[in-house]
Formats: C-alpha cells, structure tokens, sequence
C-alpha cells in the first residue's frame, strides 16, 4: 500500500513545534546558567544592597564605638614584603583619593615576622618625616621588581638618602625614635585584635573586617559601602 504523501500543513505543524521546543530549551538553559552563577557568587556586583555580613565582611567584637565627630578611618594593613600588597597598592592609592568627607585612609605596616618588622618601622619613619611621596613606591619596586634585600636601617637608609627631601640621618632618628616604635606597637595590638594573618587586609572603622578573598576591587567597594553606612549614621538617614 502507497503511503500518503506528507501535506504542508503537517510539515508547518512540526515546524511550529520544533521551534517551541527549542524555545522551551533555550529558557531552561538560561534559567539554570543564572542560578550556577548566582550560587557561585560571581553575580555579587550587583550592587551595595547586596554586600551582607559574613559574605562580604564580619564584625570584629568587642571594639570601642568611635567618639562622635571622629572619622570613619579605612585600615589598609600591609607589607613592603608583600607582593599582593604591591598589586594592590594602586588601588589603594586612587581609593583614597575617592573618599567622602569625613573618612580617611590609613596603611598600616605589619610585623609578622623580623624582616617585615625592619620594613614597617621604615614605613612609619619614612610617614613621620613626610618621605614617601615616591619612596613608597620605590621600596616596593626594589624588593619585588629588582630583587633587593634590606636587612639593616642603614641599608634603608642609603637607599632613601637624598629622595623626597630625606637624608639618612633624618630617617634613622625617625626609625629609631619611640614614637615609630609606640606606633608599631600600635598597629601590631590592632591587627591582633582584628585577627589578622595574612595581608593586605581591610578594617573599615575597626570593627568591620573585610573578606579579601571576594576579589580586590570588590573589596574596596565593600569599603566604601560600610564608610557610607557609618557616615549615614545608626537610622541609615
């Protein structure tokens, strides 16, 4: 028996319903692809509304609320040691720079071991005599671009003489005063307190302890995200 010859009419009917199942495929393709997303937490740029304690940032206890009229401070705790920290350090630099009134920037050179110690008292000796307009950035340079070692404050400064108007002399009364080491001392109690092991790091007001491992430029959004809540006040007006 001859089959009967396809008409168009049922040609136009399976092509209609090809087509809405791929329609129907497509969706579901969409809809699972956004979910994997979001549960990985690659969707988190969405927005300040979305940065939640514990994902983002957790709460340091214990920490003396900040007197009225103070600033919102931002702790960037880092090392000349750290190669993170370099990397990170332009951005630091053009956050600053982004700040409202009212809050301010502060890096925090830590000592986690006797080599970075040596460092951070440079730091704090270089910020006490207005000396790190470009040796900032030249010290990092040196340990992690040319390879060089510092082992000794006089090391240091030889390599600071005659930059930024700094001289070895004025560098080493600096490093060797006791209010570089009160400071150290300072932000080494700080840096406890925060729980900090590893760096660079973020405290926004000392007592917001930023998730660093939500990526660099994330984590500077976070940061502006919690000074502007501080700044808004308790009521968030």
């Amino acid at each position: 028996m001859a089959k009967q010859p396809k008409t168009s009419e049922t040609k136009d009917v399976k092509r209609v319903r090809n087509i809405i199942i791929l329609s129907v495929v497509l969706i579901i393709g969409v809809v699972v692809g956004y979910g994997v997303l979001y549960s990985t937490g690659l969707t988190d740029n969405v927005g300040a509304d979305g940065y939640t304690e514990g994902k983002h940032y957790d709460l340091i206890e214990g920490v003396e609320a900040r007197r009225a009229g103070a600033p919102v401070i931002v702790a960037e705790y880092f090392s000349y040691g750290c190669i993170h920290c370099k990397n990170f350090d332009p951005l630091v630099t053009e956050f600053k720079g982004t700040l409202p009134a009212g809050s301010k920037l502060e890096q925090r050179p830590v000592a986690f071991n006797a080599s970075w110690a040596l460092l951070a008292r440079a730091f704090l000796a270089l910020e006490a005599i207005d000396g790190l307009t470009t040796n900032h950035e030249r010290l990092f340079s040196a340990i992690h671009d040319s390879r060089r070692q510092f082992s000794t404050p006089e090391q240091i400064a030889k390599f600071v003489d005659g930059k930024d108007g700094v001289t070895s002399a004025s560098f080493l009364q600096a490093f060797n005063s006791s209010a570089v080491r009160r400071k150290l001392a300072k932000i080494d109690g700080l840096s406890r307190a925060a729980q900090l092991s590893a760096v660079p790091s973020m405290v926004v007001d000392g007592r917001y302890r930023i998730k660093m491992e939500i990526g660099r430029k994330q984590a500077l959004d976070v940061a502006r995200f919690l000074v502007d809540k501080e700044l808004a006040g308790p009521s968030g007006e």
